[in-house]
């Protein structure tokens, strides 16, 4: 089985969010206001709460992906595009910039040696090899290989 490993991005709002939070709860602290410490307690449990849903979400998300990825491969591989016994060493990514999609893979740059094929050629034939997914929105390929998949909202 095709196995692929997941990478997952923390987004920087998350960060500017708890740096904020951190400079209020120290406020609270000097000024010993209960109240305001309080509710800065109350944030930073939903921070943290919130970023972990955001984990699971996004984790969830990249072993659907991966799995739409390895179905594109094995179907490469049974057509002879891809050796049988290639082991899938990609990785499925958050972009840093929405612009270029909501994840990123490197599968084709990862397997173009493998299949003694061009990056980029190779990410077209495993875009049009990706099974069809209500999840998925739009997937293009970017600079010399990299595929980018919007996701629906």
């Amino acid at each position: 089985m095709v196995q692929c490993r997941a990478k997952i991005v923390i987004f920087t709002g998350y960060l500017t969010f708890c740096i904020i939070l951190s400079l209020a709860m120290s406020v609270a602290i000097i000024i010993s206001s209960y109240r305001l410490l309080t509710f800065a307690t109350f944030l930073c449990r939903f921070c943290y709460l919130f970023n972990r849903v955001q984990i699971l979400m996004s984790q969830a998300q990249i072993d659907t992906l991966a799995s739409l990825f390895n179905d594109a491969i094995q179907t490469l591989q049974s057509d002879g595009t891809l050796p049988a016994d290639w082991q899938n060493n990609s990785q499925i990514t958050r972009t840093k910039d929405l612009s270029h999609g909501d994840f990123a893979s490197n599968i084709a740059l990862t397997a173009a040696k493998a299949a003694k094929a061009n990056p980029r050629q190779l990410a077209e034939k495993i875009v049009n090899a990706l099974p069809e997914n209500q999840d998925i929105r739009q997937v293009e390929i970017a600079g010399p290989g990299f595929i980018n998949v919007f996701l629906n909202a």
